[in-house]
């Protein structure tokens, strides 16, 4: 049951980066193999024994060989000593597949900035997952993926998240996303979202989704829900204000009275009248 069950967990300081460096069980070597068929396997095989036929005849690898061979010979006599040969490491499909690297914009991998290899090795997760004939299931995990994205950014994903679809030759993904950031709370559906409250020890759902809204309400509070106020899901109190005048009166009135909201976890909303 477990062998059908596909799931990849992207954890909240996950280093993408060393998640797309060449390996024999890296992500794209999986995705790799997956779209290889035989004669594409064999095709490659013959391409890199030529090639590395070729290089064996430049004078180089020549003296490189030789120079090894004769110290080898000299050390361990005609009896003992081994045959050498000066080649290329990865010269069939499996070796060629755990050495394949990703190069972005002519730069290596670790030269690109942390969100944008986040989104790369997302894509090459998704492509592997979705792609894959063998599992019954499959779901993708990530945790916090704002962590290394500017807004414009978030926005691309999540949209990206939002709309995905399975292509012809593809199978669906599920995706779980947990967050803290407004920017993704004020983009997502409702029905999409679900809520985890702490509620003095113990933490309690809340779905959007199960409220009963009346004619045109829901429509109207998902474009009332801006970056600004999707704060509204991770604030500990709420008080609401008219506009912006009482935003920044309330929030004075309450230090000339010693408190400080943020630090008390409450957020002032602006229903703009």
């Amino acid at each position: 049951m477990m062998e059908n069950l596909r799931g990849v967990y992207l954890p909240p300081l996950r280093d993408a980066a060393q998640g797309l460096k060449p390996s024999r069980t890296s992500q794209l070597a999986r995705l790799f193999h997956l779209l290889a068929d035989d004669a594409g396997r064999d095709r490659i095989n013959d391409t890199l024994k030529k090639l590395d036929d070729e290089l064996k005849k430049h004078q180089p690898v020549v003296t490189t060989q030789n120079a090894i061979k004769s110290r080898h010979d000299s050390m361990l006599g005609p009896q003992l000593a081994q045959a050498l040969n000066l080649g290329l490491s990865g010269s069939d499909f499996q070796r060629l597949a755990a050495r394949l690297s990703i190069l972005v914009d002519a730069f290596e991998i670790e030269q690109n900035g942390l969100g944008f290899n986040n989104l790369i090795f997302m894509a090459v997760v998704l492509s592997e997952l979705a792609k894959n004939p063998e599992a019954s299931y499959r779901g993708l995990i990530v945790e916090e993926p704002e962590a290394h994205l500017h807004p414009q950014l978030q926005a691309v994903l999540l949209s990206y998240l939002e709309t995905i679809q399975a292509v012809d030759g593809e199978k669906p993904v599920q995706l779980f996303v947990t967050s803290h950031s407004p920017n993704f709370a004020s983009i997502a559906h409702l029905d999409s979202l679900a809520c985890l409250v702490d509620s003095g020890g113990t933490v309690e759902t809340f779905f959007p989704r199960n409220i009963t809204f009346g004619k045109g309400k829901r429509e109207k509070l998902e474009r009332y829900l801006d970056v600004t106020r999707a704060e509204i899901f991770f604030a500990r109190r709420v008080i609401f204000v008219e506009g912006a005048a009482e935003l920044m009166l309330v929030s004075v009135l309450a230090e000339k009275a010693g408190f400080k909201l943020r630090e008390h976890g409450v957020s002032l909303i602006s229903v703009e009248g």
